[in-house]
């Protein structure tokens, strides 16, 4: 079967189309032939366009958004980690996409959800603006949560190791029991930090708008996803990679640049419209185009994969039932938190030191996502010659060591209401610079969190991984806005880059050569 080939199955997902009986040969010999027409230079980035634009929306945009409209840098902190949740969270309902239905109606239903959501948006925008302060008092995730569901993690993954005898996965049971109990104990249940937020209405409204975009953006990812991995064998998924990232970055340059763009040139009501707009043209494409491989098609709780039952429960514990899981999921959630401390801050900075919107949309959401392709797509070229293993060491540290130019940045510019031509060329400089760097980094950590993966379950597999990362720049996320504000930017981000150090350690732990492919 040649790279990018789609796989078509019978309904019991174990037999092709030409072992069917005789009597539906003829029927489904149309169908498989017309699947096999549809090629996937058009659906795959297509899909993960669809993918990159809803995630651009809330991350990309909302941060211009909710600061050009007033919003102080801890309240743009806290939205950015409650905004983040349901993508930290997909984990949690994931196998309902591998239980029930077939992931391309998933796909559409979320689509046609994210259309409605993005058109509501911009009416809101159009809305009246309201005065009066609504004062909500919020409850964000602290370390000790943080502590306690990593131990809940650590001891589920120790314990769900078939390889370790069953009288010591027994005791850690009894001992993470016996800790987290204790830890509750003592706490008095104190797991989160009061954050009370007053703010006019309309800035509330828009916040609840942005918050079910991600909730349907978050189930669309884990459709996409586990489409992507059940459609193409394992040639076209390599074959495919850079094309899903770049499609996904070409999204960010839409929505983080030219729609920045035209929201400081006109007004951010247009900005949502054309964006909804331009969606909406893509998922009418889907309804026509995506395959329907059968094998994808079929489900409920009952399908059967390798002759065993799927359930609910066996999505998670195959996941952890891994080699050095706890080394692994501390990996996941540590790789990249100095670039989730300083993501939330980015474009608050550069309006701080006096940067236009529109010099955004051009710096960051244009220049910045054209290099974070191009460095995705380099990327994926050297980890194909160098391997997974070298891959995440050269490119992570060259992410890492990026951060320190934004620190240089904050030293360079002090807060002002206007930047000199001289000074955006310097910003516009190391923002090329980073994402270039930030496109290298995030291809070598997707190709991680893919072989991480087992392929009875590879919607809740990814979403597993993918939703520990997204809980990491949650928690990070909630602190980002309250660091810079303490700290001020230069030590902020002199800070980022110390913080990302340790996730650079555990890649000697790591068992790498196990999930480097077979030669």
């Amino acid at each position: 079967m040649g790279a990018g080939s789609v796989r078509i199955f019978s309904a019991a997902g174990t037999r092709p189309h030409s072992a069917l009986e005789r009597a539906r040969r003829k029927g489904v010999a149309v169908s498989e032939a017309a699947e096999r027409k549809r090629n996937p230079n058009l659906w795959v980035p297509s899909l993960y366009y669809t993918q990159g634009f809803p995630y651009t929306l809330v991350t990309e945009m909302g941060q211009v958004f909710f600061k050009a409209i007033g919003a102080p840098l801890e309240a743009l902190g806290i939205f950015q980690a409650a905004l983040q949740l349901p993508w930290a969270l997909k984990f949690l309902w994931s196998p309902l996409v591998d239980l029930f239905g077939a992931k391309r109606n998933w796909i559409l239903a979320m689509q046609v959800s994210l259309t409605a959501m993005m058109f509501l948006l911009a009416a809101d925008v159009f809305g009246p603006k309201s005065a009066s302060l609504l004062q909500v008092k919020l409850f964000m995730p602290n370390i000790w949560l943080t502590s306690v569901v990593l131990l809940v993690l650590f001891v589920l993954a120790f314990g769900l190791d078939s390889r370790r005898p069953a009288g010591a996965r027994a005791g850690l049971f009894a001992g993470g029991a016996a800790a987290c109990g204790a830890a509750v104990y003592f706490m008095h249940g104190n797991f989160a930090t009061p954050a009370p937020l007053a703010l006019p209405v309309h800035i509330w409204i828009a916040f609840l708008c942005f918050l079910a975009v991600a909730v349907f953006s978050a189930t669309h990812d884990i459709s996409i996803d586990g489409y992507y991995l059940d459609v193409l064998d394992s040639a076209g998924q390599a074959a495919y990679s850079g094309v899903r990232v770049a499609a996904y970055r070409a999204a960010m340059v839409v929505g983080g640049g030219l729609l920045v763009m035209l929201a400081g040139k006109s007004n951010w009501a247009l900005a949502f419209c054309v964006g909804a707009l331009l969606f909406l043209m893509v998922m009418l494409f889907h309804f026509y185009y995506l395959p329907r491989p059968a094998a994808i098609t079929g489900g409920g709780a009952a399908a059967i994969t390798g002759g065993e039952k799927k359930s609910f429960a066996r999505a998670f514990t195959t996941y952890l039932d891994q080699k050095r899981i706890v080394i692994i999921l501390l990996f996941i959630l540590l790789y990249r938190v100095g670039d989730f401390l300083w993501k939330p801050m980015a474009k608050p900075f550069l309006m701080d030191i006096g940067v236009s919107v529109v010099q955004i949309g051009v710096i960051q959401g244009v220049l910045g996502m054209i290099a974070t392709i191009l460095g995705s797509i380099a990327g994926g070229i050297y980890i194909a010659k160098r391997g997974l293993t070298r891959g995440l060491w050269v490119l992570g540290i060259i992410q890492s060591i990026t951060l320190l130019l934004y620190a240089y940045l904050a030293l360079r510019f002090p807060k002002t209401p206007a930047i000199s031509l001289v000074g955006i060329i310097e910003v516009a400089t190391v923002n090329v610079f980073e994402n270039l760097a930030y496109g290298l980094g995030t291809i070598a950590f997707v190709n991680f969190l893919m072989r991480t993966c087992k392929k009875e379950y590879t919607s809740a597999h990814y979403a597993i991984a993918t939703g520990l990362m997204a809980l990491a720049s949650t928690i990070a996320s909630v602190y980002s806005g309250f660091l810079a504000q303490k700290f001020g930017y230069t030590n902020f981000f002199v800070f980022c880059f110390i913080s990302s150090v340790p996730g650079l350690f555990l890649l000697a732990l790591l068992p790498l050569k196990e999930l480097e492919p077979a030669k």
